[in-house]
């Protein structure tokens, strides 16, 4: 038997710390800036990602799944990408 009370529980605490993490990083508390945030940051995104494709391989009749999966699979990319350093254009 499942319990969906403790499923929208987990829901409801992921989505609240998500969001206390993102006010921390719009406040500069958490120093945006290094890039070992970052790249913790592009790898949880990915993991995310990697959660929701593994869980619509499980179950294929969930094809909504792949939406969030894409979604955070290419925001990892972008964060990833913006945190390498610059490379210089052909002279």
């Amino acid at each position: 038997m499942t319990d969906y009370r403790l499923n929208g529980l987990l829901w409801s605490v992921g989505l609240v710390v998500g969001g206390a993490l993102i006010l921390l990083f719009n406040f500069d508390l958490l120093g945006n800036e290094q890039p070992l945030l970052r790249y913790l940051l592009a790898g949880g995104l990915a993991l995310a990602g990697a959660v929701f494709f593994s869980a619509f391989l499980a179950a294929r009749q969930h094809w909504w799944r792949l939406m969030p999966a894409w979604t955070l699979l290419a925001l990892a990319g972008m964060v990833g990408l913006s945190t390498r350093p610059q490379i210089a254009p052909p002279a």
